[in-house]
């Protein structure tokens, strides 16, 4: 059993690394991964925090051949015990191992898609896409999505702030109540999480969407009243200069 606190893998879903706009990215869902890299070698292309962690999570189930990154300040060092190699000295062993690339990266993941594409890899993936296919992650992108589609589309720049503070509130609400969640130790890139676990982490996003969404009620309430107040001060006993 082990705390479920995985922030790094928390900071794609807030960066919308669920939602690239490469079409490959988009199509690369958890399902597709599971049916057709199960066992295969893979590289992972970025090395940040999220890669670390999923390292930490995964190596044991899947071979990772090496670390893909475009700093070649970084060539030839090593990162939680893999080599940190130039994408296009690493191709001829990628296109031999038949292995698929995982992108962990949040703010260009389609800039790297396109560097791939370019090298002739086809067989790509996104994490924030693949954790958007997993509990609780799913569950949390849902919720996220159903928010957006709430406040589009947005009227002013203060409507535009409310919705991203209502969005951020969600977030760190949710990341709260998940210090206290335990989950089953078992990956759940090889299998579902327990049932019961899972309904936890249901229960935890349906708490936290309450929670925001009395937020951004009570934000619009606020506004709309400081709006009154600012257009008619004598109206409520406030005169120039109090």
């Amino acid at each position: 059993m082990q705390e479920f606190e995985d922030y790094p893998f928390w900071d794609l879903i807030a960066e919308m690394a669920y939602k690239p706009g490469n079409e490959t990215l988009r199509k690369g869902t958890y399902g597709r991964f599971q049916s057709l890299e199960a066992g295969k070698k893979l590289y992972l292309f970025g090395c940040n925090e999220a890669c670390r962690l999923f390292i930490e999570r995964f190596a044991a189930m899947y071979p990772i051949g090496g670390i893909l990154d475009n700093s070649e300040a970084r060539w030839g060092k090593e990162f939680c015990g893999l080599a940190v190699r130039n994408p296009r000295e690493a191709l001829p062993e990628i296109l031999e191992a038949d292995a698929a690339v995982i992108i962990a990266l949040r703010l260009n993941a389609d800039a790297a898609a396109e560097q791939l594409e370019e090298m002739g890899v086809r067989r790509y993936y996104g994490l924030g896409v693949l954790l958007s296919g997993i509990s609780p992650y799913r569950e949390m992108t849902k919720r996220l999505e159903a928010l957006e589609r709430q406040n589009w589309p947005y009227t002013s720049g203060r409507a535009a702030f409310s919705a991203l503070l209502s969005r951020r509130l969600l977030m760190i609400s949710f990341q709260r109540r998940m210090k206290f969640l335990v989950l089953s130790s078992s990956s759940p890139f090889s299998s579902m999480s327990a049932f019961s676990s899972a309904r936890m982490a249901s229960a935890a996003v349906s708490i936290s969407f309450c929670w925001a969404s009395i937020s951004w009620s009570l934000l619009n309430r606020f506004s709309i009243i400081r709006s009154v107040m600012v257009l008619s001060p004598f109206r409520f006993g406030v005169g120039p200069g109090e």
